[in-house]
């Protein structure tokens, strides 16, 4: 595959992406996060970023949970979602197309919340 070929099918991919999610831009960058912890404590998140459908691990992050003492991923991902993007925004850098967050439907609700602000 010719490198033109295979930034059409990023793009191609990116569009379906678009459509299929019923989003008003093209993804071209996406910022994914999720959870961890060590031994049942010490809670952790890190964040991957796509741009252009392709891995910018010089944009990828990691969250070490300041406020959250034990494991509670609801409010985990709510404190580093709003670290996120109150930095983001102070910074006046562009906001991700697409954000995607490992959990449940009451967890994206929280997150939903905490982007608000």
């Amino acid at each position: 595959m010719h490198l033109s070929e295979s930034t059409e099918a990023q793009h191609q991919l990116l569009y379906e992406l678009q459509q299929q999610l019923g989003l008003k831009e093209l993804p071209v960058q996406i910022e994914c996060f999720d959870n961890s912890n060590f031994q049942g404590s010490f809670p952790v998140s890190a964040m991957v970023c796509f741009k252009s459908g392709l891995p910018s691990k010089k944009d990828y992050r990691h969250f070490n949970v300041k406020t959250v003492t034990g494991i509670d991923d609801f409010a985990t991902m709510k404190e580093v979602v709003y670290r996120r993007y109150k930095r983001v925004l102070n910074e006046e850098t562009p906001l991700p197309q697409l954000i995607i967050i490992d959990g449940e439907k009451d967890s994206l609700v929280l997150q939903w919340k905490a982007l608000k602000r």
